[in-house]
């Protein structure tokens, strides 16, 4: 098991120190977070074939200013957060008697530490100055620090982090999921030990964001659950190509996931304020990724939604998440966004697919966390990932959950199919064998544990929310 947050890193103090925070951002970082917001933009239009020429690459922010101008920026972070910058720059000095051969690399990037963004020193100090506690923690961020990665890989990311710096001025970019959202994954955890791992990680997570003058605040909460039977996991097969293509997974996948939905079901019932904002819960629905893992093969099929002249009022954002199965509770993605991470696996029919490992993710709590502040108004956070993980990891060991696994099995076996058998994954991501589980009755989801200034003062506390 596994989790991913969806957060945001706000200055300590709440809401008035935060906006006291960007008023007092230099124009280096508001250009630096701009660009970034214009770069993920753009990748994700070319990414679905929306028209993207009228939105302009990204320039290198160090060439927008001369020298002197540069300086000032330095000096100003220096005011504001200089003992961290120079916990970095000491720490950099210290790490690079370990590489000679990249020492002019080196001196780039401590000479433009000062730059870099309080979000950009916390992630070098947690990540990499404490790599080791980041690394026990199970902690990791795309493209930025993974766990699991060997020293080979784990140098390279370094040393591209550093490049970055040295001629860029930061790597704010990397610190993003999609638009100006912080999202790091922990785990993964055997389902005994989840709770108390993944609780101590977060805490560490935010004990260092502190040291920093951050918090974060909570805006979605996502668990991933895997599994293995024999030599069965969850999975995504793929065979043939273009409009042969077929997409399917085995019956261990369908076993496990129904028991989810039912164990997810029970759960909102008793809790519906842990479904994310914007959704009525009507059932627990399961959706395939077609994308992450996938894209080599499914691009150019109709298992690929792509920018379409007829429709031009949907956006590139909507469309992929149509194409990522984001739009509903559950979805069934790939592990590994490589494509070349699937392996070709002979099955009991005689056919060779290619096959990716698998994860079940059910994705709870939260607002929009790409325009946390629509309304124009600010939210009173309920960090309750700590408590969401242990109520999900709680109905994911209970009694009915293990019954629905064995009656899984036993109607597998007493149907003569084997574990291996394809279960075809539809074109818009459906398994048919997967319907929405319905709640006995419709039930408009609470507005706790997150709250606008609307109607915070008129709150009741009844569920696991509240304000932080």
């Amino acid at each position: 098991m596994g989790f991913e947050i969806e957060g945001v890193l706000t200055a300590k103090g709440g809401f008035e120190a935060e906006k006291k925070r960007l008023e007092n951002l230099s124009e280096f970082q508001n250009i630096k977070r701009s660009l970034a917001d214009n770069d993920a933009r753009k990748k994700m239009r070319e990414t679905y074939g929306f028209p993207s020429s009228n939105i302009g690459h990204t320039p290198n922010p160090i060439l927008l200013y001369s020298e002197d101008e540069l300086n000032d920026f330095k000096t100003k972070h220096r005011e504001q957060y200089g003992a961290k910058i120079s916990i970095i720059e000491e720490y950099l000095q210290e790490e690079k008697k370990k590489y000679p051969q990249e020492e002019d690399k080196f001196n780039k990037a401590i000479k433009n530490v000062a730059l870099l963004s309080q979000e950009e020193i916390f992630f070098l100090d947690l990540f990499y100055k404490r790599k080791d506690d980041a690394k026990t923690n199970k902690i990791a961020i795309d493209d930025l620090f993974d766990w699991r990665d060997k020293d080979e890989n784990h140098k390279e990311k370094f040393l591209g982090i550093l490049q970055e710096i040295g001629e860029k001025g930061g790597f704010y970019q990397k610190t993003l999921d999609m638009i100006r959202v912080t999202e790091f994954a922990i785990g993964e955890f055997p389902l005994e030990d989840a709770k108390e791992n993944f609780s101590k990680s977060l805490k560490d997570f935010r004990k260092v964001a502190g040291e920093h003058g951050l918090r974060l605040q909570d805006r979605g909460v996502q668990i991933n659950i895997g599994a293995i039977y024999g030599k069965e996991t969850l999975e995504i097969s793929t065979e043939n190509s273009g409009k042969d293509l077929r997409v399917s997974t085995n019956q261990l996948t369908v076993i496990v996931i129904k028991a989810i939905q039912n164990a997810l079901t029970r759960l909102l019932e008793d809790d519906p304020s842990l479904q994310r904002e914007g959704q009525d819960i009507f059932g627990v629905e399961v959706g395939v990724d077609r994308k992450k893992g996938l894209t080599s093969e499914t691009k150019g099929t109709d298992f690929f939604i792509s920018f379409d002249p007829e429709n031009p009022e949907k956006s590139a954002f909507h469309t992929h998440r149509k194409n990522t199965g984001k739009s509903g509770m559950g979805r069934l993605a790939r592990i590994s966004g490589d494509d070349k991470a699937s392996k070709p696996v002979m099955h009991s029919d005689g056919i060779e697919r290619k096959v990716g490992v698998s994860a079940f993710e059910a994705r709870l709590l939260g607002n929009n966390p790409h325009g946390p502040n629509k309304d124009g108004f600010a939210r009173e956070i309920f960090n309750g990932a700590v408590v969401i993980a242990e109520k999900g990891i709680e109905y994911l060991q209970d009694a009915p959950f293990i019954e629905d696994i064995k009656e899984g099995f036993r109607n597998l076996l007493s149907a003569g199919i084997n574990i291996d058998e394809r279960v075809f994954i539809k074109k818009d991501g459906a398994i048919d064998s997967l319907p929405r589980v319905p709640l006995e009755n419709k039930v408009e989801r609470a507005p706790l544990p997150i709250a606008t200034k609307h109607y915070v003062n008129k709150l009741v506390v009844n569920s696991i929310g509240g304000r932080d």
